[in-house]
């Protein structure tokens, strides 16, 4: 890279790093690693010597080596960097975990003078993402941040890690600097050309624009993604399931079961990813009130990953398909989990959802107080993070379960269907055929 190619990455880099530092998180200790883990445990509202017994060591114990690392000189990491890929743990969860802690070792022994190149990179960044994917947001989230100061200012790593630190500040609700994050990425991969940065941290922006209520500017940010990830089908799907959201919020049904089912199959051979899409052609087939279609969609989503940001929307939308089919088993086998979720999730995106749901259940049990409840934690939440459309949700619940005559919300009565394309209800048909397994 030329003297001036670096120079501009630099300033974008310094431009951005006083705004996207939520230090208020941990009163200052973000970078401290098990400070960290302590408030993601008090988040969650359990003991933190406890909840250590139920992960993986190798968590904690990755997170602890980058704060190390981070902290020492420059000339002193490689030898760190070496030492800590010998005492990282085996994972025996899964084969997937253990994928990944060999990835990250083979990573931390490439750490010469300068932390490892793009590739090996990138494979701690798929390490860090296990733990996010856990729940363990701000260990994450430190990780991260100690990873990126190994980093000369502007490097593209320090974009990779940026986006990526991105998803994890939109995740615990934090939109503005989640959105300033992005623009770093957008900045740096714009400086080096590199077309997947660019594409994900767009996706990141149309995300947020989603969650604003910004529906056409987001259509084109996730438009602008699918031009820019064509050798990318992980981004492509992602921002496929983006366009659906988008078709959703204007009532165009049939252009977003498209897009659902093209990144179904994008995503075939993928566990996660597909349980992923999986859930959200669940979530549309409850909007066109085809609550059979959802049932089946979530159990298989279901007996495909057992990852908890991808299980919590799908136990939403089987309270709501199962309240909708009166089917009484499956409501009493996943009511207590929703129910969990909606307590102690540490996705506000999330807890609002669940909490609406959670008040429908109530309403259809004739527990009115408290499903008022839980429309109006619902909306509280949704207000205090910008969700705009998860507002609008929550108020109209609450308005039905305040008004002596209500009637039943539309989560759990039969409205019409709107009209649906032959092919529209070809998918939905498939859906509905899922097997399980």
């Amino acid at each position: 890279m030329n003297g001036e190619t670096r120079m501009r990455a630099e300033e974008v880099e310094q431009s951005h790093l006083s705004r996207d530092h939520p230090s208020q998180l941990l009163q200052g200790t973000l970078l401290d690693a098990g400070a960290a883990w302590r408030a993601d445990c008090a988040r969650r509202g359990v003991d933190a010597d406890t909840e250590v017994d139920t992960i993986p060591d190798w968590w904690l114990e990755l997170s602890l080596h980058l704060a190390r690392i981070g902290a020492c000189a420059p000339e002193a990491r490689a030898e760190l960097a070496h030492r800590a890929s010998v005492a990282l743990s085996a994972d025996l969860s899964s084969a997937e975990g253990a994928e990944a802690v060999q990835k990250a070792r083979n990573a931390l022994v490439a750490w010469q003078s300068d932390a490892p190149e793009l590739a090996e990179f990138r494979d701690l960044l798929r390490a860090i993402e296990h733990v996010e994917a856990g729940g363990a947001l701000l260990t994450a989230y430190t990780s991260l941040l100690n990873l990126m100061r190994t980093l000369p200012a502007g490097d593209l790593r320090a974009g990779y890690a940026r986006a990526q630190s991105a998803r994890v500040l939109r995740t615990l609700g934090l939109v503005s600097q989640a959105e300033c994050a992005f623009e770093n990425a957008i900045a740096i991969a714009s400086i080096y050309g590199d077309r997947w940065l660019l594409a994900r941290a767009r996706l990141g922006i149309g995300v947020l624009l989603h969650g604003r209520g910004a529906y056409p500017l987001a259509r084109l940010a996730f438009r602008g993604v699918l031009e820019l990830a064509t050798d990318y089908s992980d981004l492509a799907a992602a921002a496929h399931l983006g366009l659906v959201s988008v078709a959703r919020a204007e009532d165009e049904y049939d252009s977003a079961l498209s897009h659902g089912w093209a990144a179904l199959e994008l995503t075939a051979g993928q566990p996660h990813a597909e349980a992923e899409a999986l859930a959200v052609l669940a979530s549309l087939s409850l909007d066109v009130g085809d609550y059979a279609a959802a049932r089946s969609t979530c159990l298989k989503a279901l007996a495909r990953t057992p990852r908890m940001p991808t299980r919590q929307p799908l136990v939403r939308s089987l309270v709501q398909a199962a309240l909708g089919l009166n089917d009484t088993i499956t409501l009493d086998a996943f009511f207590p989990e929703l129910e969990h979720i909606a307590e102690s999730s540490s996705n506000p995106w999330e807890q609002s959802h669940a909490l609406r749901v959670a008040g429908s259940v109530h309403v259809k049990h004739g527990r009115s107080a408290l499903a008022a409840v839980r429309f109006q934690s619902s909306l509280d939440i949704a207000r205090q993070h910008g969700y705009t459309e998860l507002e609008w949700l929550a108020d109209q619940e609450l308005e039905r379960s305040q008004n002596v005559c209500h009637k039943e919300p539309e989560s759990h009565t039969r409205a019409e269907r709107p009209r649906l394309s032959r092919r529209s209800t070809r998918v939905l048909k498939k859906l509905e055929q899922l097997s399980v397994w």
